[in-house]
């Protein structure tokens, strides 16, 4: 019976390989593997972020719009029903919107709740908008 050598150390294109939906790594001069870094996106009044918790659906926005509304194509009237949106921050607003074919626009207060960090926005409505 022929003995193989044991398998030498991995490459980190074989580990993305071996593990799907991993990141890329590349290794530095002593071989270690590392994180290679995340390109870089300037963010706009128009990038959102989105996440669910106890069945509400939170959209950040990482700029706050000069224009004084917050447009979510994602969320345009054939996606879902919105029923109510809710500017968080250290008092809670009820906001107005409109949804319509294109996207859902939040008419927004003049300034930030904290000026020069994202904002949240709790997003109310039903199952299709991703909320149970």
């Amino acid at each position: 019976m022929a003995h193989s050598s044991p398998p030498g150390p991995r490459s980190a294109t074989t580990l993305c390989r071996l593990n799907p939906g991993t990141r890329p790594h590349a290794a530095d001069q002593t071989n270690a593997i590392k994180d290679a870094p995340a390109p870089r996106v300037a963010p706009t009044e128009v990038t959102f972020r989105f996440t669910t918790v106890r069945g509400n659906l939170y959209a950040f926005g990482y700029r706050y719009p000069a224009a004084g509304s917050a447009s979510i194509k994602s969320l345009n009237g054939s996606a879902a029903k919105v029923e109510r949106v809710t500017l968080l921050g250290p008092t809670p607003q009820q906001l107005r919107f409109k949804q319509t074919a294109d996207a859902l626009t939040v008419a927004l207060p003049p300034t930030a709740p904290v000026a020069g960090m994202p904002y949240a926005l709790r997003i109310e409505g039903t199952a299709a908008v991703g909320l149970a």
